[in-house]
């Protein structure tokens, strides 16, 4: 998606009052503009006004011009800059005060996003950045899946060390099923990240062997996808069994 920096479009017809744009905007198929509180917008594709649509507008007068014109510019989107891998860009974005808790259309969070690129290196000085900035851990996405839970599933022990030290972070949040970072660790078999969140659970207290919906626990799922070295860790420092459920 092309950065928008105040880029100009079409001259601004005269009954137009800048002032007053703001979303919502609607489309008219037959007459191709689009209807702002202020008056019409001429747009040039569907696709345009598509954009415009998941964006807040803004509009500008572009007083170098004898002509009204007006550059538009949209709130930078710090999820854009982690699909691209631009860091660059990402770090100009948060510089600039970009909301680093901004949802994508799947309701992931940037910091989520972070666990989707290739390099472990890139995310995690991205995701230090974005929580240097404010980026919360704690929010989840459609499914009820915070940051933690999406650094487990993605197997990413850097961002799950991140995402442990973080103040908001609630180490037994559920999901839309009931399952939690530690049973998500323990189902995939990953040692390091599995004793990562036992080792925190301990040390804050917390529930060790909580059961999702279906009443399977953390351990029944090591034990039943034959994972006994993470089974057996468990069971030495925490003294969880299969029978333990909550």
């Amino acid at each position: 998606m092309p950065r928008h920096t105040g880029a100009r479009v079409a001259p601004v017809p005269p009954q137009l009052d800048l002032s007053r744009i703001q979303p919502p905007i609607s489309y008219s198929s037959s007459q191709g503009w689009e209807k702002a509180e202020g008056g019409l917008l001429p747009i040039r594709s569907l696709g345009q006004l598509l954009f415009l649509q998941s964006h807040t507008l803004y509009s500008l007068p572009h007083v170098a011009s004898p002509a009204a014109r007006m550059a538009l510019t949209f709130p930078a989107d710090v999820n854009e800059a982690l699909r691209k891998g631009d860091f660059n860009l990402l770090k100009e974005q948060v510089e600039s005060g970009a909301d680093v808790n901004r949802r994508d259309r799947e309701g992931r969070t940037p910091l989520m996003n972070c666990c989707l690129h290739d390099g472990e290196d890139w995310a995690l000085g991205a995701a230090r950045l974005l929580l240097s900035a404010g980026a919360r851990v704690g929010w989840w996405d459609q499914c009820r899946r915070n940051a933690l839970i999406h650094a487990v599933l993605y197997q990413r022990e850097g961002l799950v060390q991140l995402c442990l030290d973080a103040l908001d972070c609630d180490l037994n949040h559920a999901d839309q099923d009931g399952c939690t970072a530690l049973w998500y660790a323990a189902t995939s078999g990953h040692m390091a990240i599995t004793k990562m969140i036992l080792l925190s659970l301990k040390r804050y207290g917390l529930e060790i062997n909580k059961a999702n919906k279906e009443g399977l626990t953390p351990l029944m799922q090591a034990c039943r996808q034959g994972h006994g070295a993470c089974a057996e860790f468990g069971h030495s420092v925490t003294r969880w069994t299969v029978t333990n459920r909550h």
